[in-house]
């Protein structure tokens, strides 16, 4: 469903909010932000970079290694030690500080943990040796923004199509957001329209999990049940 038909129905779920009540800018802000929540509860928008290593360089910018980073996804971050790639371990500033309480202070090596605070991506130990390419994100990546009718929220110039069922939740949004301008931020409704998002990004989540093709596979079949 592209930007405007969006917009059509949003005037429709919400009969209240008239162009006369909430004008079309609120509109498009509302229903663009909310294309940018779900892309960050879905990770519908599955992304991966590799990024220059800098020798003794603790921390990166994450909006300018990774410009249209939203959010970290499952795999973490990777670094190339020269012959192959490892997973680093995903920790905390307070982790280091309360498990390794000299982390600072210790000497460059290859790095085992990274840590994500706001902008910022750090790496412990810091890497030893300059490297191309040697980190590699993976992540989920911020849409780009609807600006034009024939545009679609995940997928610019182009509908992304098993993305298509995300349009429920972009309209539940819209409905449980615009609530408060129209002073029913205190109702039953407005309760009702959070739950009703949130339920209705949960069961498209696992929608866009589902994989029956290796759940049917002959070849995931002959494993048997894997013993950890």
């Amino acid at each position: 469903m592209n930007f405007g038909n969006l917009k059509i129905l949003a005037r429709a779920y919400v009969p209240g909010a008239k162009v006369s009540v909430v004008s079309d800018s609120v509109l498009n802000l509302l229903l663009n932000q909310g294309v940018v929540e779900i892309a960050a509860l879905t990770i519908c928008l599955k992304a991966n970079k590799k990024f220059n290593v800098v020798a003794d360089q603790r921390e990166y910018v994450l909006s300018s290694v990774v410009g249209d980073f939203l959010i970290m996804d499952d795999p973490g971050v990777y670094w190339y030690n020269g012959s192959s790639w490892k997973q680093l371990c995903p920790v905390t500033m307070k982790w280091l500080d309360e498990n390794r309480p000299n982390w600072r202070d210790e000497d460059s090596g290859n790095p085992k943990y990274y840590y994500q605070e706001s902008d910022t991506l750090g790496f412990h130990p810091t890497p030893d040796t300059s490297l191309a390419s040697g980190f590699h994100v993976y992540y989920g990546k911020k849409p780009s923004g609807m600006t034009t009718e024939d545009q679609y929220p995940f997928g610019g110039e182009a509908e992304i199509t098993h993305l298509s069922i995300l349009s429920e939740a972009i309209l539940y949004y819209w409905k449980w957001k615009i609530l408060p301008a129209l002073n029913k931020d205190g109702t039953d409704n407005f309760r009702l329209a959070e739950r009703a998002f949130y339920n209705e990004i949960t069961l498209k989540k696992a929608m866009l999990a589902r994989r029956p093709d290796i759940s049917a596979s002959r070849y995931n079949q002959m494993q048997g049940t894997k013993i950890r």
